[in-house]
């Protein structure tokens, strides 16, 4: 074997901080579908894969049974159209994205599920789920608990979306006022893991551009088109300055129309970044990721990377490999390539993450369609 080649098989048994997320083999099935906790995990879980001309619904299907993550797709997207997709490394959330992208349909979550569907639903399905739960808050504590009873939701081969809207209605015990609304369909197979009755409603109206509204001290509810635009309202208790807060807030979400007081902080914003500001306010990290807007390929990738103590070479590797390019170099660079290099950068362009890894080597790079090199100044 040839010095190179020995050390490109050295650098890759090297690399494994790239993004610090742990490789997932893509050959074992998860029986289980994750939720709550390990659901918010598994999104932010790096992995990767490979999909040369799949179809979208066999696609999405063999990624939820490797990752353990639950896909509800939109009745309005085609399911057969072909996907090309190569990603190394990369979280489950922004892979969804980049498909949905491509699938000209954009990515929410519902509970302990990903929704995949047309924008003008997608954008407002999580935050209209998030509303009727409120709604629910001050019903009788009987028809409360039956609709925010949690427990899973799955149907058979041709199912018809009617009939499913005829079960949650018989498991609620409500009447549906307007159920002529949902015209004939017949939907795949699907299975999903335990949600809220508020949650599988929103769900299965979400395909016809609807939402429902709660009457009759919770026994009627009327289907009733989504709304243009809706926010939700929620108050933290916060330690410290809330304003100071308020400021660090704005930058995580800047969508989101923040007031504060001693103590407090209310916020108007879609139930996405609610999520975002719950989760800081745990001491959780939070990855933002730039939405993929429908039929787009996405803007300028950015890297966080903290790299301690490895080879330059076994950085370089990964990240010619998150590229989908080969790495090549000059076997007399050889030894600067073995030295040990330690940095963090975080949000960084691809040019200035190469930068910060190769100059005190007194390298530089090159990239083309095929590969990243590295060369002499």
């Amino acid at each position: 074997m040839k010095t190179s080649e020995w050390f490109l098989h050295r650098a890759t048994a090297l690399a494994l901080i790239w993004f610090a997320a742990s490789e997932i083999a893509w050959s074992q099935e998860s029986s289980v579908w994750k939720t709550g906790t390990a659901f918010r995990q598994q999104l932010d879980a790096a992995i990767s894969l490979t999909w040369s001309e799949r179809q979208l619904r066999d696609g999405l299907a063999n990624l939820s049974k490797t990752t353990g993550v639950a896909i509800f797709l939109d009745r309005r997207i085609d399911p057969n159209q072909t996907i090309e997709l190569t990603a190394a490394e990369e979280p489950v959330q922004l892979l969804l994205a980049k498909i949905g992208g491509q699938a000209k349909a954009q990515v929410t979550v519902v509970g302990s599920c990903v929704y995949l569907g047309p924008a003008q639903s997608a954008d407002k399905l999580a935050t209209l789920a998030a509303v009727r739960k409120n709604d629910v808050a001050p019903l009788p504590p009987e028809v409360k608990s039956r609709l925010l009873k949690t427990q899973a939701w799955q149907w058979s081969e041709l199912a018809q979306p009617r009939r499913l809207l005829d079960d949650l209605a018989k498991q609620a015990g409500v009447s549906v006022q307007n159920p002529e609304l949902i015209p004939h369909d017949l939907w795949p197979a699907l299975s999903l893991p335990p949600l809220t009755w508020v949650d599988r409603m929103s769900l299965l109206l979400a395909g016809f551009g609807l939402t429902f509204e709660i009457g009759g001290q919770g026994t009627v509810i009327r289907l009733v088109p989504m709304p243009d635009s809706v926010v939700l309202d929620k108050t933290y208790s916060t330690r410290g300055d809330a304003a100071d807060l308020a400021v660090q807030l704005k930058r995580i979400v800047p969508q989101a129309r923040i007031r504060t007081e001693p103590g407090k902080l209310h916020v108007s914003a879609a139930q996405d970044d609610h999520d975002k500001i719950e989760r800081l306010l745990a001491g959780q990290s939070v990855k933002t990721t730039k939405a993929v807007k429908p039929g787009a390929g996405g803007g300028e990738k950015r890297y966080t990377l903290t790299v301690e103590n490895q080879p330059a070479g076994a950085v370089l590797k990964t990240l010619a490999g998150s590229l989908g390019k080969e790495l090549k170099y000059d076997a007399t660079l050889l030894d600067k390539l073995k030295r040990s290099t330690s940095f963090s950068v975080k949000d960084v362009t691809l040019d200035e993450l190469m930068k910060k890894t190769l100059e005190p080597l007194g390298l530089a790079y090159k990239v083309d369609e095929k590969s990243l090199e590295v060369v002499m100044p």
